[in-house]
């Protein structure tokens, strides 16, 4: 729960509500990558749900509204995000400045069992 609101403060600090833009606004997403340093990524493929896809501008905004998204399943206690300078090419095939962005999750822990003697 600490680094859900950290990492809200996070955005906040770094473009959400200030005027200085960070280095990664507007620019286009290269990869959108989920991992868990831990394990515990489900089954199903959360990729789909997120605001920001291959190919998108990216935004503070998106961002905010997937950790939130993230963090609501319930799946995960921790949940950040990364952005990583990232090369790509155009449809002419020049490099381009692009960028990787990282979810990185925590999963949950869950009871599964209940046992009373």
């Amino acid at each position: 729960m600490k680094l859900f609101f950290s990492c809200v403060l996070w955005l906040i600090s770094t473009g959400a509500l200030a005027f200085d833009t960070p280095w990664y606004s507007g620019m286009s997403i290269s990869q959108v990558t989920l991992e868990a340093p831990d394990g515990g990524l489900p089954p199903e493929n959360l990729e789909p749900l997120l605001k920001n896809q291959q190919g998108r501008r990216l935004s503070a905004i998106s961002v905010r509204d997937d950790l939130a998204m993230l963090y609501g399943t319930g799946l995960f206690s921790e949940v950040e995000a990364l952005a990583r300078p990232w090369v790509g090419f155009d449809e002419d095939g020049e490099p381009q400045d692009e960028v990787w962005l990282i979810y990185r999750v925590i999963a949950a822990t869950v009871i599964a069992d209940w046992s009373f003697e």
